[in-house]
């Protein structure tokens, strides 16, 4: 598979600064995600993109005339053994540099407590915590920030779906926190707009009759999920068996498996993602869904997207340094030999380690996610009304 890299040299000056590093004997990347645990399904397709990548590069020389090799080690969606995952890749394998975590809250410990105290840089494919940004210097991601995501999904709660009274559920932990700090900062911006409750629910809960039956007591125009697929799907669920009928809306942490997994109540639920399909290049796109179809016999996910392109990227800084070093990795991390054209878009690292990617929104219709623009143009009805029809 072709792909248009643009792999710009190192300036002069990095080069003798990386020059100055001894050589490692070959290139190793680890890779640290939940293949257990509550966030396993985003491992899992993560994995596959970046073994795919790692495929590719092997297949055309791969990195200074050796074979890339990738170390996975599963964080069992749980910060301690995240961190000791990290620590085992860093100090026995001996790696260059971590692709991982997954969710925000394992990103965040490996981060601060490992990465950054050994001075290796961290690279995640799919942690979007605000809390994230600027962290640290060894710390970038290919995954942007849920910032943009939530002001897009507090907009449309505000002004096109018009909704004056939110409810909103939240997981505890990183990425919960980060996602409802943004999301309420902009939609109580919003003239006449409330959050009027805001309920808190652990990972891998499963029990949400009381606050749901509380959520129905207090009359919202709708209700907002933050987290993780498999709380969102039981979310979703146990609000419609209830017999709440008002929008339901939800961060972007959903694969293409959510329909199913949901089942008919999904029907109707909004939410926005940097979907690789909706800002990538369309040959790109093209070809990296061929590759994967050919691999794995299915379409790719937008997860298995951010992991190939995470793979590709450090494949790409690991070549442009003169050797192969954990120093020569972050040196080239941050100059013009990181920005990469890959499927999830260009990437192009700012001063923060953030990547700049517009979310599209999406709904759940007849069964099948579907672009939200795709639906109003085929004649769909956006979900639920405000209760007295007024803007403001």
């Amino acid at each position: 598979m072709h792909m248009r890299n643009r792999l710009f040299p190192v300036l002069a000056a990095a080069a003798l600064i990386l020059g100055g590093c001894g050589g490692a004997a070959e290139p190793v990347v680890g890779v640290v995600l939940p293949f257990t645990g509550e966030a396993a399904p985003y491992g899992e397709h993560i994995r596959e993109g970046i073994n795919l990548a790692v495929e590719e590069v092997n297949a055309t020389g791969g990195v200074k005339g050796k074979p890339l090799k990738v170390l996975f080690e599963d964080s069992a969606t749980d910060d301690e053994t995240g961190k000791a995952a990290a620590r085992k890749l860093i100090e026995q394998d001996h790696v260059l540099a971590i692709i991982g975590g997954a969710t925000s809250s394992v990103t965040m410990a490996i981060l601060e407590d490992v990465c950054e105290p050994a001075k290796v840089v961290l690279l995640s494919p799919a942690a979007s915590s605000p809390n994230l940004s600027g962290k640290s210097p060894y710390f970038l991601r290919v995954y942007p920030s849920d910032t943009l995501e939530a002001a897009r999904m507090a907009d449309m709660a505000g002004h096109e779906l018009r909704l004056k009274r939110l409810v909103i559920f939240a997981e505890a932990g990183e990425y919960g926190r980060g996602y409802k700090k943004a999301l309420m900062d902009r939609y109580t911006r919003i003239k006449n707009r409330k959050v009027i409750k805001v309920f808190n629910f652990m990972p891998g809960d499963r029990d949400f009759g009381a606050m749901i039956q509380e959520a129905a007591g207090i009359n919202p125009d709708g209700i907002f999920l933050i987290g993780y697929m498999g709380s969102v799907s039981s979310l979703v669920n146990d609000i419609r068996a209830a017999g709440i009928t008002i929008p339901i809306l939800t961060s972007g942490s959903l694969t293409d498996d959510f329909p199913a997994v949901a089942g008919a109540a999904a029907e109707g639920v909004l939410f926005a993602s940097p979907s690789f399909r909706a800002i990538g290049n369309k040959d790109q796109v093209e070809s990296f869904i061929k590759a994967f179809k050919a691999r794995y016999g299915r379409e790719p996910g937008d997860y298995a997207a951010y992991g190939y392109d995470a793979l590709r990227v450090m494949a790409q800084v690991m070549a442009a340094g003169d050797k192969l070093t954990r120093t020569a990795v972050h040196m080239a991390i941050r100059t013009p030999a990181s920005e990469y054209e890959g499927v999830t878009g260009n990437i192009l690292f700012g001063n923060e380690g953030d990547v700049v990617a517009s979310p599209t929104t999406f709904i759940i219709s007849d069964g099948a996610i579907m672009r939200y623009k795709d639906y109003l143009e085929a004649g769909g009805t956006p979900p639920g009304q405000p209760s007295d029809g007024n803007e403001d």
